[in-house]
This record gives C-alpha cells, sequence and structure tokens, in this order.
C-alpha cells in the first residue's frame, strides 16, 4: 500500500518531521549530556568541557550557509528539500558511528572534539532540510503544532540518549554505546527513503516518478535571486528584532549546557550517571509535554504570548537557584531547578520556531529559517564560553542572577513583534514580484 506524501496527510507529517527531529537528538544527547558529564567526573575542567561544548555547537550556527545551496540546487524529481535531508542523515549515520573509532573520550579531548563538530555538522545540515520541506508542506496553520510534534521529538531523542548513553559508557564503553545509538539513526533513515515530499516523486533516483509542479514553481534560478530574495525578507523590522531575539534565548541555552555538567558533578558532588539521568528524565518530561500541550497551548494563546510565559517562568527558575544558592539549599533544590529549566527551555523553543516559521518567506525558506536558526545558536556557542569565561570570576549563585536576567531580555522585545503585520508585507513582495514577472513576459 502507498505510504501518503508529506503534502496529503497531516499525520504523516507529524510522523516523519518527529522521527527526524528525533534523530537528531539522539547524537546530541551523547555530545552535550552523557559524554560532558563522564568527562567532569574524570576530572577534566570546567573550560575544557566548556570549549567541546562551544566547538561541537558551531556548525549549527554555520547553517547560513546550508540553506542557500538547498534553495538553489536540487533534484526535483525527489523533492525540493528531501534529497538534502536525505544526504544530511546519511552523514549524521556515518559521521556518529565513526566516534566509536575514538579510545578513551577523557584521554583524546581534542579528537573528541573534531568528531563532535563533525557530527554537528552533518546534524546541522539534516536540520536545515528538515525545517525547510516542514515550511514548504505544513500550512501556516498546523506550524505551531507541527513545532511542538518536532521539538519535542528532539527532546525525548536527546533525554533518551543521554540516559542511556550514560549508562552504556559506564557499562560496556564509549565505542559500544555510540555504535549502538548510531544504530537508532540509521534505523531513522529508511522513513525518510519511504516517504515522499509530494505525490509522484521518486523515491531514489533510480525509481519512477517525476517533480511536481510546485516545487518547480518554488524553486529559484539563480544566486542573485536568493541573496536579492533574503535580503529583502530578513531586513523587515519584525525579522531584525526576532534574530536578536533568538540570539539572546539561544545564549542562556548554551550557558546552561556548559554549567549543568561542572555544576553538579563538581559542585554537588553528584556521579555523572546521577547527572545524566536526572537531566534525561527532565528532558522525558518535557518533552511529552511539548509533544502534547506546548504545540496547541502557543496556537491557543498566541505566539508571542506563549514564549512571553514560558520565558517569564525560566527566569523565575534561574533566580530561584540563585536565592537557594546563598541560602544554602542548592543540593536539595537542584532537581527541581534542573527540571524546570529543561521544561521551560523546550517549551520556549516550540513558541520561538512557530514564530520564525511564520516570518519566512517560502521561496527562500531554507535561507531564511537557517539564518534565524545559525545566529541563534551562534548565540548558544557564546553562551558556553560566556559560562567558561564567569566560571573563573564569579560564584555559582551570581551566574544563576545572569541567567534570569538574561532569560528576560528576549521577553521584552516581543511586543515589537508583529506576525500578521509581516506577512502582510511579504504577501505585498509576492504581488511585486508576480508583476515584474507579468510585466517580462508582455516585453518578450
Amino acid at each position: 500500500m502507498r505510504v501518503p506524501s508529506l503534502t496529503e496527510n497531516a499525520w504523516t507529517r507529524y510522523g516523519v518531521f518527529a522521527l527526524l527531529y528525533a534523530a537528531q537528538g539522539i547524537p546530541e544527547g551523547m555530545i552535550f549530556l552523557a559524554v560532558p558529564a563522564y568527562l567532569a567526573a574524570q576530572g577534566v575542567s570546567a573550560a575544557a568541557i566548556a570549549g567541546l561544548i562551544g566547538v561541537a555547537g558551531l556548525p549549527w550556527a554555520l547553517k547560513l550557509f546550508y540553506g542557500p545551496v538547498m534553495d538553489r540546487w536540487s533534484f526535483l524529481p525527489m523533492g525540493r528539500r528531501r534529497p538534502w535531508v536525505l544526504f544530511g542523515q546519511a552523514g549524521l549515520t556515518l559521521s556518529f558511528a565513526s566516534l566509536a573509532l575514538i579510545g578513551d573520550p577523557a584521554a583524546n579531548v581534542g579528537v573528541l572534539t573534531v568528531g563532535f563538530f563533525v557530527v554537528s555538522f552533518f546534524g546541522a545540515f539534516q536540520d536545515v532540510g528538515t525545517d525547510g520541506m516542514a515550511i514548504d508542506v505544513v500550512p501556516i496553520e498546523q506550524q505551531a503544532r507541527a513545532n511542538g510534534v518536532m521539538w519535542g521529538a528532539k527532546t525525548l531523542g536527546f533525554a533518551g540518549s543521554g540516559a542511556v548513553g550514560s549508562v552504556l559508557i559506564n557499562t560496556v564503553g564509549f565505542a559500544a554505546a555510540t555504535l549502538t545509538l548510531a544504530a537508532l539513526v540509521a534505523a531513522i533513515m529508511t522513513v525518510v527513503v519511504l516517504v515522499r515530499e509530494r505525490p509522484g516523486e521518486r523515491a531514489l533516483p533510480w525509481t519512477p516518478g517525476e517533480a511536481s509542479p510546485a516545487a518547480e514553481e518554488a524553486q529559484l534560478d539563480g544566486w542573485r535571486d536568493i541573496v536579492t530574495s533574503l535580503w529583502r525578507a530578513f531586513v523587515l523590522p519584525v525579522s531584525l528584532v526576532v534574530t536578536v531575539l533568538g540570539f539572546v534565548f539561544n545564549l542562556t541555552k548554551g550557558f546552561t549546557l556548559a554549567l549543568f555538567p561542572v555544576f553538579t558533578v563538581q559542585e554537588l558532588g553528584w556521579a555523572d550517571t546521577e547527572f545524566s539521568q536526572v537531566v534525561a528524565a527532565a528532558g522525558l518530561v518535557a518533552g511529552v509535554v511539548g509533544m502534547a500541550i506546548g504545540g496547541v497551548l502557543t496556537d491557543r494563546i498566541g505566539k508571542r504570548r506563549a514564549l512571553g510565559g514560558f520565558l517569564i517562568a525560566l527566569a523565575l527558575v534561574h533566580s530561584a537557584m540563585a536565592v537557594w544558592m546563598f541560602s544554602g539549599l542548592a543540593a536539595q533544590t537542584a532537581t527541581a531547578y534542573l527540571y524546570g529549566v529543561v521544561l521551560f527551555e523546550t517549551l520556549g523553543t516550540i513558541a520561538f520556531f512557530a514564530i520564525a516559521m511564520a516570518l519566512c518567506w517560502e521561496r527562500v525558506s531554507a535561507t531564511q529559517f537557517g539564518l534565524y536558526m545559525a545566529i541563534g545558536n551562534l548565540g548558544m556557542s557564546a553562551g558556553s564560553a560566556l559560562f567558561g569565561f564567569l566560571s573563573t570570576r564569579f560564584d555559582y549563585g551570581a551566574m544563576f542572577l545572569v541567567l534570569g536576567g538574561l532569560a528576560l531580555v528576549p521577553a521584552l522585545l516581543l511586543p515589537f513583534v508583529g506576525i500578521e503585520r509581516h506577512r502582510t508585507r511579504l504577501a505585498t513582495l509576492d504581488e511585486a514580484d508576480e508583476a515584474e514577472r507579468s510585466l517580462a513576459a508582455q516585453t518578450i
């Protein structure tokens, strides 16, 4: 029986995008959770761990360069985005599995850093293709719900991988742990092979099918067209505000990624497996909540209002931890703090992605959304670096206060994010382009 294409069935869309995002989360659980906790337990310095996480996050800041390639070229008989998603998924599988060639991670931090960079490169590449495909095939009224499913699935993949990976590293070793989880990423790739973007397209280059008219119409003709279209959409006022908002929001996430393992393992004396299990459990809760109600809630109360509420809640959680540090209650409240941060970061990300997708001009959706994400992920790397800088100058109580203040900055920008006003301007750009093409056709 033929599997419905992504444009034909909403449940197919939700399922495929959830699996693709879970495939990104599985390697990230090892890179950003299980391995840093293991390294902290082995006595690796906070600065070295922060550097490892910062470098591993850099390819996500390079997403700006992946989008234009996808917008300019594709093998349209297989879909506008799907060939690139397959390429990224294949590279993610192979590079993740190749980490098994590294011996002791704690004794080879430099090589491990290079390996993590390569894995993140393919993860980011797959992510840009997946996001571009989602913007192309998911109706705007379903995008918030789709983002809830997608980011919830990624959080579940991240949490499950972090928990299982931590146990496996300490029982069967780093190589076996990596190969086990890489097999799951490979299995997800088969889904991308089976499901097409639009009816009538090819599953693989050598199978029957042809390019759809919708894909041919959306495909751009040259670099000048891409650059001009991106500039016209990106420099709109709302777009620029959301870019700054995303950078600061991700800066706080990068800060906490580097802070968590060092604070709990080296400051509070947790075992690395205990830390991984707690964060994984928090991620599982956040992932389920995100998939079940994150997108629905964002749709129900509005994207801006939802993001604002999640950011304020996140600021309160960080500030409460600062108070607990000064009161000597950090050891008793650290678990609750981790649960709160992971939950509200997940819900905030769902709402932010829904806003960013709504701002994208379809003709350059991969490039524009990739640019938002690239700048945001540059903020994540900057956040990890900021923790490394502050860790030698301030105590943890002061750093939690800094996090609380930073979480409020994006909330203060939300009143300037007029989504409907922005989409009206995009419609005006479409009308202008259509008029220009009609005039050119008449001249010919």
